[in-house]
């Protein structure tokens, strides 16, 4: 379906957690097969702050945390989201072409506009 949104002229942005390049890879050749541009950007807060990010999301009436907290938690919780965040931040250090933004808590408007300064939007 990206493939044919992008082959339309579309933007696609894909929120996903992706920790290995070959994952990466699928992106960036459906991006590439479609002729269109593909950005990595990733979106960080601290090991910490993103463990408790993610548990302070039960009160957001959000229907996806509310499936995926179970998972997580069979899982083992929060040193399964501890250990997503080390593979992740392992994964981008061998893709040097992703962009990492810091992202806190509470300051959505300085996020959004790193964001749209590494979308780089006037460059298409």
């Amino acid at each position: 379906m990206a493939t044919t949104h992008l082959t339309a002229g579309h933007t696609v942005i894909m929120p996903q957690y992706l920790d290995s390049g070959d994952e990466v890879l699928l992106f960036r050749s459906a991006a590439e097969e479609a002729g269109a541009r593909f950005r990595e950007i990733v979106l960080m807060d601290s090991r910490e702050a993103s463990v408790e990010r993610f548990y302070s999301r039960k009160d957001s009436h959000d229907p996806w945390h509310s499936r995926v907290t179970p998972i997580v938690e069979r899982g083992g919780g929060s040193r399964l989201l501890e250990s997503m965040y080390e593979d992740l931040a392992i994964g981008l250090n061998a893709r040097s072409a992703a962009t990492t933004i810091t992202s806190r808590r509470g300051e959505i408007e300085e996020t959004y506009e790193s964001l749209v300064e590494a979308l780089d939007l006037t460059a298409q």
